[in-house]
Order: structure tokens, then sequence, then C-alpha cells
């Protein structure tokens, strides 16, 4: 006995040391972000895309092909993706197993073709611009390590327990995270689960010790040596219910990039209408910084953040082209911190804005449509207006329940001394100037009135959570319920609240973008790592599966073109979603 505890012990130990040093290394060479073109941080492939008879034109070079089974059926909706360096183009085949990638530049590329069910393929080719086609033959197979957390989510055991895990895990990244320490026993992951975040973000997020030691058990259940997904587990892939690709999606064009800034984690994305600048903040420790990729000439410039370890969440870009984002730094027991705020100009002037003695965590920042210079920002149990011309600030605390509301996630799994908090995550603000909050985990959506700083609370048995947020033109409040995997909208008038089901019935949706020009609703799904888009007119979804595993979007931004700019929290990428049609919708539900 006294040799097995030792032993584990040497296990958490030597987890903890491994994360310490991997966060080190991830920090020391991010010291100074400067402006960079993207450039290859890959290793070199043996082909480039020069024909043998001509001088290639940039961008006017193009890859096409078919993808079949090893019967030679053709394959419908195998993700085929070229990649260049630290930029990648992906798009999908057709009902024909045919695909076709245009646009492509000079270079050398890897060509690597991704489907359900199937083995990867991959060939590096000497001389994409040839004539002919490049075609594939898929193998059957299923890799683990391929999956995402919506098709895992079929292998685990359908318990109260095994359905907790789930939930609790994916909501914030993917099991693809998981799956590098899958074979840890439960006392290791006792000793993880409270430092799991401090390496990356500067910060204990997530369990506190008694609440690890509790959830090590049935983590251990599932990822332990002989857990289903363990080392030596024996899933059964048969469980498995692949979500069929929509046809619109066939006709998506998905570009991924590179941050700079190793392991850079994006956070949230949004983009200025004026110019179709991409905005984002870099929430991790090391990166810790504000960022803008210019389209055009597919340039980074990262700007250092003037708060160490300040979690860059959620901001918006001001009338005056200025970045402004809210900061993280606090809500999670780190300790007040004054600067909550940040922005940054086109001169790349980084300011702080700074508020001692009032509370930390300063998540989403919103311009109000009716007011100038001013913006709303959600910030632990309070909601605020500030002007940022005048710096008049004005605080409304958010109401709180006595009890957990019915059907909520937080009541679900709610423990014996648990009580409701009154904590924000996003906001989003009507054409009237009105403030709608929402309460992740008690499934609340708030309303507040900023004239009386009377809130009214909208809740109904059906959400498990509200997430992400925004309204439409026409001021229709639209919500993630993330842990009931479905798409909510709230209708002011009546206060009526209607939910649309996503194809694939594992989905979470997070950040909700309102493409107010086309009437498109767009959110992040963490658990299918795809980017989703939703026609109120139609009710039609359509999802866009991502190049790069476990991206988990958070917030998306729409650019002029109407398309979806996203950012990988997991995966240091910063991606847009074309779809491949400009389609104009009516956001009328009449």
């Amino acid at each position: 006995m006294r040799i097995s505890i030792r032993l584990e012990n040497f296990m958490v130990m030597t987890v903890l040391l491994i994360g310490v040093l991997l966060g080190a290394c991830q920090a020391q060479g991010v010291e100074q972000q400067a402006s960079s073109k993207v450039q290859s941080e890959e290793a070199p492939v043996a082909a480039s895309l020069v024909s043998s008879d001509q001088t290639p034109v940039p961008g006017e070079i193009s890859l096409s092909g078919v993808v079949t089974d090893a019967s030679g059926n053709p394959v419908r909706g195998a993700m085929v993706k070229a990649v260049l360096g630290t930029k990648t183009v992906a798009r999908f085949t057709d009902e024909s197993g045919r695909y076709q990638i245009k646009g492509l530049e000079p270079g050398q590329y890897d060509v690597i073709v991704d489907a359900s069910g199937f083995a990867l393929a991959k060939q590096q080719l000497t001389d994409p611009a040839q004539k002919g086609d490049t075609n594939f033959k898929l193998s059957a197979g299923v890799d683990l390590s391929r999956l995402n957390s919506s098709e895992m989510a079929y292998l685990l055991p359908d318990t109260e327990e095994g359905h907790q895990v789930f939930l609790e895990c994916s909501g914030c990244h993917g099991f693809e995270s998981i799956m590098s320490m899958a074979g840890m026993p439960e006392t290791a992951w006792a000793g993880f689960l409270s430092y799991m975040t401090i390496n990356r973000w500067g910060a204990l997020v997530g369990y506190a010790p008694e609440q690890a030691v509790n959830a090590a058990p049935r983590i251990a259940k599932i990822f332990g040596p002989e857990g289903v997904l363990g080392p030596n587990g024996k899933p059964d892939y048969s469980k498995i219910k692949y979500t069929p690709l929509q046809d619109a999606a066939l006709k998506a064009t998905i570009t991924e990039y590179t941050v700079p800034s190793p392991g850079a984690m994006v956070h949230s994305v949004t983009v200025d209408d004026s110019n179709g600048i991409v905005w984002f903040s870099e929430y991790d420790a090391a990166s810790n910084a504000l960022a803008r990729f210019d389209p055009e000439t597919e340039t980074f410039q990262e700007f250092p953040n003037p708060l160490p370890k300040a979690q860059g969440h959620t901001g918006t870009v001001l009338k005056d082209g200025r970045f402004i984002v809210g900061l993280d730094r606090g809500s999670h027991d780190e300790g007040e911190v004054a600067t909550k705020m940040a922005i940054v100009g086109d001169d790349g002037k980084v300011e702080a804005l700074d508020f001692p003695g009032m509370p930390s965590g300063a998540r989403m920042v919103i311009e109000d449509p009716t007011k100038e210079n001013v913006v709303w920002v959600v910030i632990g149990a309070q909601t605020w207006r500030y002007n940022v011309k005048t710096k008049e600030l004005k605080t409304y605390h958010n109401p709180v329940p006595e009890t957990f509301p019915e059907g909520s996630y937080a009541g679900r799994f709610a423990r014996p001394g648990d009580k409701p908090s009154g904590n924000g995550y996003a906001l989003a603000v009507d054409s009237k100037g009105t403030p709608w909050v929402t309460q992740i985990n008690l499934g609340n959506i708030l309303r507040l009135d900023p004239d009386t700083g009377e809130w009214k609370i909208y809740h109904t048995p059906e959400m498990a959570s509200a997430r992400g947020i925004d309204v439409d033109a026409e001021d229709n409040v639209w919500f993630g319920d993330y842990y009931g995997h479905k798409l909510g909208m709230l209708d002011p008038k009546t206060g009526d609240v209607k939910f649309y089901y996503p194809p694939n019935p594992k989905a979470a949706p997070y950040g909700i973008t309102v493409d107010r020009k086309r009437g498109y609703v767009w959110y992040g799904d963490t658990t299918a790592n795809n980017a989703t888009r939703f026609n109120p007119k139609t009710g039609e979804f359509v999802e866009y599966p991502l190049p790069t595993a476990d991206t988990a979007v958070r917030f998306m931004g729409i650019d002029p073109q109407g398309r979806a700019w996203y950012g990988g929290f997991f995966n240091q990428k910063l991606g847009v979603v074309d779809p491949g049609d400009d389609t104009s919708v009516s956001v009328s539900l009449q």
C-alpha cells in the first residue's frame, strides 16, 4: 500500500511538472510581440504548386480531384485541405466525390483528406498545377484521436455520471485536449484538475481542491487506465452517429492561419465594418495580447496587454476604429486588479482602463448603438455602462435568484450548500439601447431598464443554460443553450421563447453573432468543432466542420462580405468561413 501511494503521488507530481515545463517553454519565446507576415512554422514538404510549362500566377492555381472509398465509390463531404506553411485552405467533396480548391498561391503543399469513418489520407504533390486530377482512395477506419467531443459522447456510459463528465469537460474544451492525458489513475486526476489551467491561463480555473477530489473518480472511469477512452479501453465505435454535412456546406471554403505567438489562445473575434480588419484577444498568459489581422495582406500585428495575465476576453470596435476588450483576470479568485479593460488604436498604443476598488473579471464589452462613446460591460455580478470619452461610469447589480431555476444546468448538478450566483457572461444591446445579459449555468436571460435600473428575468424549464447572446435587426434576442444543445430565440414583445435544434444533437452553441445585413445567426459549436449558420426564415442549419481539431470557437465576427471569422481557443488559429453564397434572407419571423 505504501509503495502504491508513493507511485501515485509521483505521477501527480510528474503531471504538474510537465505542465510547468510546457508553460515555461511557451512563455520563453513570447516576451515581445511585433508585426509579422504569415510564415511557415511547419516542416517543408517535397512538392510545389509550379507548372512545368508555364510560370504560375499567384492566386490563380487550382487543385482538383476525386475522393473514393476502397471500392471506388465516391465519398461525399470529405474535407480536403491544402496546407502551405502556416496557411490552410479547405473545401469539401460533392456527391460525386469531386473537390476543387481555387485561388492557391505557388509553393510547397501537403494535401490532406479527412472524412468521417475513414483513415486520414495525405499526399505530397510534385506538381499540383499539372494537368489531371489529384485523387484519393480512402480506407475505412476510426481513429479515437480524430473524433470530436460530439462523436466521443456516444462512447461514454449512458449514465448521469457519464453525462456530467461530458458536460463539465466539453463546457470549455474538446475531448481532444484530454486524450493526451488518458491513462492517468484517479489520484493523478485529483492532483491535476485544480492546476490544469495555471500555466496557459495564469490562473486556477474550474475545480477547487475538494471539487477535484470529487470529480476525479468519474473522470478516471472514462479516461483512466481501464476507462472506455483510456489506453486499455475498448470503445464500441459502432455507436457513433456521424452527422452528414448539409448540401449548403459543400459550397464553403475555409481558410485558417496560424497566429504568430506560440500557443496563442484566440478567444473572441470581431471585424471592423469600415475596413474589414479582424480584431481579437489572446487569452493565454504567455501571449497576453490584443491583435489584429489584415485579410488583404495576410499580416498579423500583436500588441502587448498592459495587464500581466490579463485574460483578454470579448471586445468590440468603436466608431473611431479603436478596439476595446474586457479583461477577465480577477474572475477566478486571483484577487482584485485595477485594470478592467484595454483599448488599442491604429497607432498601436494600448490604453489601460483602471477602476480601483471595483469588481474584477470583465468579460464582454459591447457598443451602445444609441449613444455616442458609450459601451456596456458585463463584469462579475455587475453590468456597467461606461462612456469612453467622459469616463463616466454607472453600475448595475445583476439579480440573484433565491433558488436554482427549474431545468437549469446549475440546478441539475448542485451540491448541498450550493447557492445561485449573479454572475453574467455575455451581453447584447438592442436598437433601443436596452442591454440583455446571460447567466450561463442558471439558464437566465436578463433585461435591464437603464433609466430605472429594474431587471426582468426570462427563463423556462427548457433552458438548461444561456451562453452567447445577440439581437437581430428586429430586436429578437438570440441565445445559445450550450448545455441544452440548442439555439433559442426570445421575442421581447411577448416574452415567448422558441427553440431550434441543430442537425448534430450534441451541438453546443457558444458565442452568438447575428449577421444583420443578411439575417443569418452564426455560432461556434465547441463539441462538434463546427462554425454553424442558421437561417431564421427557413429554419435551415448549415454546420461547417473546421480544419483543425479542438478549435473551441468562442465569439465570431462577420465581415462586409458575409464571411464568418473565428478564433481557435486551443489551437493557435485564426480562420474564416466563406459560405460560397451571397443570398440575403429576411430576419422577419412573421
